[in-house]
């Protein structure tokens, strides 16, 4: 993912289906995290926003505008005149992690306190960075067929946790589980906007995200940690471990 562009077109976050690169890599990056221990410091992730402009003179109008936006008006100025799809956000990027970025934009993102705002240029344009926030990276849990299983005689614990089966409808119509709401992975383009439009609280909530094996499922995992979501767990093995242990949850 090391020549994303700066306004993520080429990001997961921006709703594209995933291709298998992405995806081998989404999987590398997050089993990494989950399974990190904790000595060290933390990773940190930025949340950033960002006005893009294009053109031969592009460094010139960027400087310009560098001169009088703020932080109070840095959003209505990225919807008038940022030429990336992000300008109808507000500029808004969620939080990104090291190696997401272009080096420059990376750079920019990664150096500039909280609160300021920077000038960067690209081989997409000129960018006003605008560095909104820092927070810990959050890791993906991975949780066992046999806690799942516990859990799910919960009713408290189903009332509050947002179960996510990314399988397709065929597969579903197979093998299920209690609870478990299906979206397609293949959908993806359909439905992730309502995932990263979520409000803060609902992106609090514990999320379980469950496949066939654990791999699609893990790559959904990514993208909402991508998108601020702080309790995120992947089914390890998913359903498939799920009914060798459990006999009356068919296999397929």
């Amino acid at each position: 993912m090391q020549a994303l562009a700066a306004c993520r077109r080429c990001a997961v976050s921006s709703h594209r289906a995933f291709s298998r690169p992405q995806a081998r890599r989404l999987i590398a990056s997050s089993r990494a995290a989950a399974s990190s221990g904790s000595s060290g410091p933390a990773e940190t992730e930025r949340r950033v926003s960002h006005i893009l402009l294009k053109g031969s003179d592009a460094r010139e109008r960027a400087e310009a505008l560098a001169a009088t936006v703020g932080n109070e008006t840095f959003a209505s100025m990225a919807k008038e005149m940022s030429e990336c799809p992000s300008g109808k956000a507000g500029g808004d990027l969620g939080w990104i992690s090291r190696g997401q970025m272009v080096p420059a934009f990376e750079e920019a993102a990664f150096s500039t306190d909280v609160g300021s705002i920077a000038l960067v240029d690209t081989q997409f344009g000129s960018h006003l960075v605008r560095v909104v926030g820092e927070r810990a990276k959050p890791t993906i849990r991975n949780m066992s067929v046999s806690e799942l299983q516990e859990r799910l005689c919960d009713p408290s614990w189903t009332d509050q946790a947002v179960l996510v089966d990314v399988r397709e409808p065929g597969e579903h119509d197979a093998a299920s589980l209690p609870g478990f709401m299906l979206y397609p992975l293949s959908q993806f383009n359909s439905w992730a906007g309502d995932f990263a439009g979520a409000s803060e609280a609902d992106k609090a909530r514990e999320h379980v995200i469950l496949c066939h094996h654990g791999i699609r499922s893990m790559q959904l995992a990514a993208f909402l940690t991508q998108q601020g979501y702080s309790n995120v767990a992947n089914v390890s093995g998913g359903i498939d471990a799920y009914a060798r242990m459990d006999n009356s949850v068919p296999r397929y």
